[in-house]
């Protein structure tokens, strides 16, 4: 079963308290922190929603290669 968005979010900001927004893929959330200045890496968390296993957006984009269209949806 997979895990519930709430579930998710707690498992990101284990990893970055300080993430504040979200983008939802077919099997996945991203978390990062939205600020003023675009950036990648170490300010994103990727959870997966069928196991909750973390990793960065780019390794993300390598293993799953997911559709372009996400949807950012309420932190």
């Amino acid at each position: 079963m997979a895990l519930t968005y709430s579930e998710c979010k707690k498992i990101a900001l284990e990893k970055n308290p300080k993430l504040n927004a979200c983008y939802e893929y077919e099997n996945a959330y991203r978390y990062f922190e939205k600020t003023d200045v675009e950036t990648d890496g170490d300010f994103e968390v990727v959870v997966l929603k069928e196991t909750g296993r973390t990793m960065g957006r780019v390794q993300y984009m390598i293993d799953f290669s997911p559709p372009t269209d996400s949807k950012e949806i309420g932190f």
